[in-house]
């Protein structure tokens, strides 16, 4: 069966079955934004996704095994393209990755500045042991510089599961983006509503000692 006729095959095929796969789909999706963020069952779950959507598609009538094993050099080739491609992904992803974790480490250490009064963003020798403790306990948040021999499971999943993994980042990037623009922007009004609200509390408490 050629490319048209496998098209025009696909044509055919019934709502449900494209419910089901889109399903799926759906569950890659999920698991590979998972494993991004550190779960290491998910590669496994998404693994278990895709032979189910491959096994569906047979069942359902498409001949998946009969194309594989009637066109081996096409298959071939295109799983050198395939993994081409996630390879050239997976650097784009890092690149995102180790950003996205350098910027979340810089708006902790903005706030822990912050509440010592400090208007720099640079961390006082008196209080890099502070900062190094608080650093310690903090929960979640960020990756202090990520190293690869320890992502290397979050690098094969980039690889072996582009096209979601990049079709998740095209969606969600720029909407997060979005988000925090508009914050950026009323984030000073919110605080003022806040500040009007609450105006006179601070002093029913005890002043707050200078560093």
């Amino acid at each position: 069966m050629d490319i048209a006729a496998l098209i025009a095959f696909f044509m055919t095929v019934s709502f449900w079955v494209w419910a089901l796969i889109a399903v799926l789909n759906i569950g890659i999706l999920r698991w590979v934004e998972k494993a991004s963020a550190g779960d290491d069952e998910s590669p496994l779950l998404a693994t278990i996704c895709v032979i189910a959507a491959l096994v569906a598609l047979q069942l359902c009538g498409i001949p998946v095994w009969q194309y594989v094993a009637a066109h081996p050099v096409n298959i071939a080739y295109g799983l050198l393209a395939y993994l081409a491609t996630g390879t050239a992904w997976s650097i784009v992803r890092w690149y995102l990755y180790t950003k996205d974790q350098f910027h979340r480490y810089e708006e902790f250490k903005i706030k822990f500045l912050r509440s010592h009064n400090i208007f720099i963003d640079v961390i006082p020798d008196a209080l890099k042991d502070e900062f190094a403790e608080a650093f310690r306990w903090r929960i979640g948040g960020f990756v202090f510089h990520p190293q690869v021999t320890e992502n290397k499971s979050r690098i094969y999943m980039w690889m072996a599961y582009w096209p979601w993994s990049m079709l998740w980042t095209v969606l969600n990037r720029p909407i997060k983006a979005a988000f925090n623009f508009i914050y950026s922007e009323i984030r000073s009004l919110l605080q003022k509503i806040s500040d009007h609200a609450w105006a006179g509390a601070e002093n029913d408490l005890p002043k707050k000692k200078q560093k």
